[in-house]
């Protein structure tokens, strides 16, 4: 028996229905079509030193690109906005190097920071997008990368490598149900939060964020993270998979291993156990870890190690 992990079982396959799913977030709905995996996180935390470094240190060109446009459009860290990265593959007989896109939105005043942008920025054309052409603004030139900005004409900017935007865009076109359905149990307010499409990014060739160990037929994973209020408090993180009923059984064991071996490596003193959510087609993971913990979980799902503070 794997404890202390607490498990409620619903019989929700027995009685052929599911719980009611809200809606997801922008940042979710508004993922480009592509994308296997995204991070997005509060602007407040983001700008805090340290923090996007971490995030994105597998991405230095893009990183140096985002710190330029915060820092010349004078975002205040006060927004209540979200900075949000995308990962898709990358076109086949291409460098292996996933895509990255990043977006700013939710932001409390959208067509101000339009109106910085284009103040701060050269232009650099335009981009064509459901039959309009928007304009694009130089950030940054980084051989072989050329970042550049977008407004997508939706409270929405979008900053990427100038060929990366005219792949991906800010389309959508994927089926996100049930994408959707693994957000709703997430708690909104988190600082970071999350998701993954487990299937996207498997199979001969894909870069995608695969999971490692993880059973197949899981459509979608989403996770969430809220720092604790001082350095040394444990921080709050939700894990969620979704996907047929069968892989939710199997992948039962493995999230209850995930939760013991992260909770037994670096005993971070007494705290609530951990809590397993077991539905028909979905399982919800909710835990209170220390940043040891938090690192062996997050490298486990393949994310990137996330200070806390």
């Amino acid at each position: 028996m794997l404890l202390p992990v607490r498990t409620v079982l619903l019989s929700l396959a027995l009685l052929g229905c599911d719980l009611r799913r809200g809606e997801a977030p922008d940042w979710v709905a508004s993922a480009p079509a592509p994308a296997v995996a995204a991070v997005s996180c509060q602007v407040g935390w983001a700008m805090e030193p340290g923090h996007l470094e971490a995030l994105m240190a597998r991405f230095p060109q893009a990183e140096r690109a985002l710190d330029r446009f915060l820092e010349q459009t004078r975002i205040s860290p006060r927004d209540p906005g979200r900075i949000t990265l995308y990962l898709a593959d990358p076109p086949v007989g291409s460098a292996p190097e996933p895509d990255l896109l990043i977006q700013l939105g939710g932001l409390g005043h959208p067509g101000v920071l339009e109106a910085a942008m284009a103040d701060a920025f050269p232009s650099a054309g335009n981009l064509a997008q459901g039959g309009r052409e928007l304009p694009l603004f130089a950030v940054l030139d980084l051989d072989p990368h050329r970042f550049r900005a977008w407004a997508d004409g939706e409270g929405r900017v979008w900053l990427g490598d100038q060929a990366v935007l005219g792949r991906l865009g800010s389309g959508r076109g994927r089926d996100s149900r049930a994408l959707a359905a693994a957000m709703a149990p997430i708690h909104g307010e988190a600082a970071i939060q999350g998701f993954i499409r487990p299937a996207a990014g498997a199979g001969p060739g894909r870069t995608g964020e695969a999971v490692p160990g993880l059973p197949g037929g899981i459509d979608a994973l989403a996770w969430s993270l809220t720092p604790g209020a001082e350095p040394k408090a444990l921080n709050r993180f939700e894990l969620v998979l979704r996907g047929s009923r069968g892989a939710v059984l199997e992948a039962g064991p493995w999230l209850q291993r995930l939760a013991v071996a992260a909770t037994a490596a670096t005993p971070a003193g007494p705290a609530q156990a951990p809590d397993l959510l077991q539905e028909s087609r979905q399982l919800v993971l909710r835990c209170q870890l220390s940043q040891e913990q938090l690192d062996l979980v997050l490298a486990k799902l393949a994310l990137p190690a996330i200070p806390c503070h």
